[in-house]
C-alpha cells in the first residue's frame, strides 16, 4: 500500500504474499475485520489495528509491529518473532 490518507477495510482481507505499507494508514475498520498475510509484513506507514485480528499463514518475516489479536499459523519461525502484544 502506497497511498496518502487512510485505507479502511470493508471486509476480511487475505493477502497471499507480502503486505507492505509504505505510506498512509491501513485501518481494519470499526468492524475490526481480519487481515490474513501469507508473506512478509513491512510497515513504514501506519497500521491502525483497533481490536482486529491479524493472521500470518506463511513463513514471512513479521517484523516489529503492534497487533491487538495475533494468530501465527506455522510450524517454524525462519525469522525472530518480534511482536508486541497488548
Amino acid at each position: 500500500m502506497n497511498a496518502t490518507g487512510t485505507h479502511t477495510l470493508t471486509g476480511a482481507v487475505t493477502v497471499t504474499n507480502d503486505l507492505t505499507i509504505t505510506a498512509g494508514t491501513l485501518d481494519v475498520g470499526a468492524s475490526n475485520y481480519t487481515l490474513s498475510v501469507g508473506g512478509d509484513w513491512s510497515n513504514s506507514g501506519t497500521f491502525n489495528e483497533r481490536s482486529g485480528k491479524v493472521v500470518f499463514n506463511g513463513t514471512g518475516n513479521i517484523g516489529a509491529e503492534t497487533f491487538y489479536d495475533l494468530e501465527v499459523n506455522r510450524y517454524r519461525y525462519p525469522h525472530p518473532l518480534q511482536v508486541l502484544l497488548r
